[in-house]
Order: C-alpha cells, then sequence, then structure tokens
C-alpha cells in the first residue's frame, strides 16, 4: 500500500467529489450528483492521496453543508474542518478530494448485516486509528 488513499480504496471507499472555493470565497462540496443523496456512510478527505480526516454522518449533503457553514451551534470539528479546508485550498491550489464508503461500497458477501451494523460508521475508529489523519483530534468532540 502506497498511500492512504490507497488503504481507503481497498475498503471500498469511492470518490464523491472535491471540495471547492465558491464565488465569494467560501467552501462548497462540489458532490457527484449520485452521491449526494447517500445516507449512513462513512466519509473521508484526501490531500496528496494522503487521507486527512475521516468521519461518519447520517447524511452526506447536509454533514457537507455544516462544514461548508460551521453549523451545529458552532460545534468544534465544523469550525476546524472548515479552516482545514480552507487553508488548504487557498495555500497551495491543493485539492481536498471525498471519498465515501456506503453500505452499497461494501462486500456483497456480508450485505445481510447491514440491518444490523452500519458497517461504514463502525469502521470509524479503526479507519482513524490505523492512518491517525492529522485533522482527526481524538477527544476534541
Amino acid at each position: 500500500m502506497s498511500s492512504s488513499l490507497g488503504f481507503i480504496e481497498e475498503l471500498g471507499f469511492k470518490y464523491a467529489g472535491k471540495w471547492v472555493l465558491d464565488g465569494g470565497g467560501k467552501i462548497k462540496a462540489d458532490l457527484i450528483e449520485a452521491k449526494k443523496e447517500l445516507k449512513n456512510v462513512l466519509y473521508a478527505f484526501v490531500v496528496d492521496e494522503k487521507v486527512v480526516y475521516v468521519g461518519k454522518t447520517v447524511s452526506l449533503a447536509q454533514r457537507m453543508r455544516n462544514y461548508r457553514n460551521n453549523l451545529d451551534d458552532g460545534q468544534f470539528t465544523n469550525r476546524k474542518v472548515n479552516c482545514e479546508i480552507t487553508q488548504e485550498i487557498a495555500k497551495s491550489d491543493k485539492e481536498v478530494l471525498i471519498y465515501v464508503l456506503s453500505k452499497d461500497d461494501v462486500n456483497s458477501q456480508i450485505e445481510n448485516f447491514n440491518d444490523l451494523i452500519k458497517i461504514p460508521v463502525s469502521l470509524e475508529d479503526g479507519v482513524i486509528g490505523k492512518l491517525s489523519p492529522k485533522w482527526n483530534e481524538q477527544g476534541k468532540d
């Protein structure tokens, strides 16, 4: 495995889009249409083939909006990740890519367990532990 991107792709993560700056200099998730309505997913942000953040969400589109707008009553994570994305894009025209793992991406051999176990959500701690993404600071939320 040459990169943490390779690791998550082996797990079944799929490219879902990237963060861009809108005309006003505010970040915006440019998601692939087919990924916008995904529910109960594990997602990762990738810069230069390195996973820099991993999270889970009930609604991908809503979670990305929260990062854009720093919502959820000013939650620490929203503010921090918004700042990290903005700085990464602005400092050197780097791309912050968005990858997701949904139940449809998970190996078909375990499809029968998806109603009992939310597999992408269950993998979050393991993926964070393995890769130690720099934006994931344990114990901050």
